[in-house]
């Protein structure tokens, strides 16, 4: 005989206890159970642990392709970089909440991306709570409910949020609630009919939406996806401690939540999802801490997780060919600073490129400053940028070398030879000679003035002239009166 029992981390301990005795005097040849935690086996000694698989990277595209295909979609996009974008999207959204994806989330994900192929005046959701209520709109839609009985969808919305809140309220776990329960929590006791009403709001959300299911003895009702029903009560959860006296409603569900510490590690998914429906709200101080500390969230984490697609995105747009998308990623990369190290090898590529306009060229050799923390490769690029005279078009680089260098603070001693070595070079480009002049001024070794007479953008005549003569007369106690002689 083979027994399969289901929900087995989400039942009460006296449910618990009487499956584990039960099993202990029955002679099953076989076991499946399903559980949340590994620890909830119902006393089994040996047995094979079978997980979930997450999906996540490479996996994404490679499950979502044959989906596609499956659902009759598979030219949906109209190249490979649509599709490569909307997994980097569906990426971007689960990284934001430090979950990989499941096939339950990939799954909702990609229904939406087909219908926003289908009209493309509808958004995809960027979160995993406005996920879930697309859900709900997708079950709901016109082409699929008869219109003499279609509901709105902000009603059904909140009859499902309702739902689910009796759903979870007694354990903060998906489990079945009393149909009874669930009539109240949907009854309108200012409508005529209301208990007719509540009667035919909870029959649509069974048929013709298929969100819920009712027990053998139709006493009982939940909502068939847990991961749905975590979500939808989280939101109501949310809703609820976010009207009027939010402190006060926040503080009593903390309350509730720490009645049983032990009991964290089994809501930690519906913890999740409050945490997650509160990510754009504006919250009462400390609830967001107090959701992160007891769904064991990590917020540096989190940033950490968001920083590092964020570097990767804009690595990538580094291959585009317009000028102003490239001098914006590459200012992006360098207010990341040595966050954005693994962004190096491609802002060398950048800054090499004959191809690159001067400008862009000039905002990678920028960002370098910022972003390598090895000073000594850094002085290196910013050297041979500066020995580079082969291009006619590279003076304004070889300056801004130059203004590198000099913020770097490269030792006198080295610097001071190789700026001379260009301003005392009468063949070199004006612009380079005259930045090489302000330097030498700036690090103390050269004390007269340059005086810069421009032919052209590359001849520049320059003439050395000694500072002139000031003198500060003190006119009164706070007033001082500074004379510059002029030269000539």
């Amino acid at each position: 005989m083979l027994v399969i029992l289901d929900h087995v981390s989400e039942m009460s301990d006296g449910t618990y206890n009487q499956m584990k005795q039960a099993l202990e005097a029955s002679p099953i040849n076989a076991l499946l159970i399903t559980s949340r935690l590994k620890e909830k086996n119902l006393g089994r000694t040996s047995y094979h642990l079978l997980q979930p698989q997450k999906i996540e990277g490479a996996k994404l595209s490679r499950f979502i392709e044959p989906y596609l295909e499956a659902q009759g979609k598979k030219d949906l996009f109209e190249d490979d970089e649509e599709f490569l974008r909307t997994c980097r999207r569906l990426s971007n959204m689960m990284a934001a909440t430090l979950q990989n994806a499941t096939a339950l989330l990939v799954k909702l994900y990609i229904d939406q991306v087909i219908i926003v192929g289908e009209q493309k005046d509808f958004q995809l959701p960027d979160n995993i709570p406005d996920l879930m209520l697309e859900y709900l709109n997708k079950l709901n839609r016109e082409e699929s409910i008869d219109a003499s009985i279609r509901q709105d969808n902000a009603k059904i919305q909140q009859d499902a949020k309702r739902l689910a809140w009796e759903c979870l309220k007694h354990t903060y776990r998906p489990a079945e609630a009393n149909r009874a329960d669930v009539l109240e929590a949907l009854t309108d006791a200012s409508a005529a009919n209301s208990t007719a009403e509540a009667e035919a709001r909870l029959a649509y959300l069974r048929k013709p939406l298929g969100l819920t299911q009712l027990s053998p003895s139709e006493t009982k009702v939940k909502i068939v996806l847990d991961t749905v029903a975590e979500y939808l009560a989280a939101l109501h959860v949310t809703d609820y401690c976010q009207k009027e006296d939010s402190d006060e409603r926040w503080q009593q569900f903390f309350e509730t939540v720490d009645a049983d510490p032990s009991s964290l590690p089994t809501i930690r998914g519906f913890l999740l999802a409050v945490r997650n429906c509160c990510e754009k709200r504006k919250l009462p101080g400390g609830v967001l801490a107090g959701l992160n500390e007891r769904s064991n969230f990590d917020p540096v984490a989190q940033q950490d997780t968001l920083r590092r697609q964020r570097i990767n995105r804009w690595i990538d747009n580094l291959d585009d060919i317009e000028d102003y998308i490239l001098v914006q990623t590459i200012e992006n990369l360098r207010k990341e600073g040595h966050y954005a190290q693994k962004a190096i090898p491609d802002l060398l590529k950048v800054l090499k490129s004959t191809n690159r306009s001067t400008n862009v060229r000039i905002e990678a050799l920028n960002a370098l400053i910022y972003i390598q923390q090895d000073r000594v490769s850094l002085t290196q690029i910013f050297r041979e940028v500066l020995g580079n005279r082969g291009e006619d078009e590279a003076s304004e680089l070889r300056v801004a070398a130059i203004k590198g260098l000099l913020q770097l603070g490269d030792e006198p001693d080295g610097l001071v030879p190789l700026l001379q070595g260009y301003f005392n070079d009468d063949s070199e480009v004006g612009l380079v000679r005259v930045q090489a002049g302000e330097g030498l001024r700036q690090l103390g070794a050269l004390q007269q003035l340059l005086v810069v007479q421009v032919f052209d953008h590359y001849t520049h005549h320059i003439q050395l002239v000694d500072p002139p003569t000031i003198r500060t007369i003190k006119l009164s106690d706070d007033v001082d009166l500074t004379l510059v002689q002029v030269p000539g």
